[in-house]
């Protein structure tokens, strides 16, 4: 299951649980028209908090819809974690595609107001670490 809603500062993106390809596929299909008609830079807080960990095929389709929303202005992403697996895959994928050094990773079980941070982030460019 996702989510995703549009905020000031860009998107709110929420995945949980165990997705498959075909599910990326509408999630890829539905932020790419969400963002669609954007003309300035963006930001986005990924909550993988309920996540599982991505199969290979669900993680090309995750590759190519964030390559497309880097074309159109994707910058700053925080990515709300609670699971060390999930967090060692989101960096590998964030390293894969080039963004690491625009990604923070938030353990939601160490940061209390792990939300706040993750929009002071996205929206503002104040920097967790």
């Amino acid at each position: 299951m996702y989510t995703i809603q549009k905020t000031e500062f860009g998107l709110h993106v929420v995945f949980d649980g165990f997705l498959q390809r075909n599910e990326m596929e509408k999630w890829k299909a539905e932020v790419e028209s969400t963002i669609n008609g954007r003309r300035n830079e963006f930001g986005a807080m990924v909550d993988l908090r309920g996540a599982k960990a991505f199969p290979a095929d669900a993680q090309e389709v995750l590759f190519d819809a964030i390559r497309k929303l880097r074309e159109r202005g994707l910058g700053r992403q925080s990515v709300i974690v609670a699971s060390p697996i999930i967090k060692i895959q989101a960096t590998r994928m964030a390293k894969h595609l080039g963004m690491y050094e625009v990604v923070r990773f938030l353990d939601s079980s160490s940061i209390e107001n792990w939300e706040q941070v993750g929009i002071d982030w996205a929206a503002h460019g104040i920097d967790p670490d």
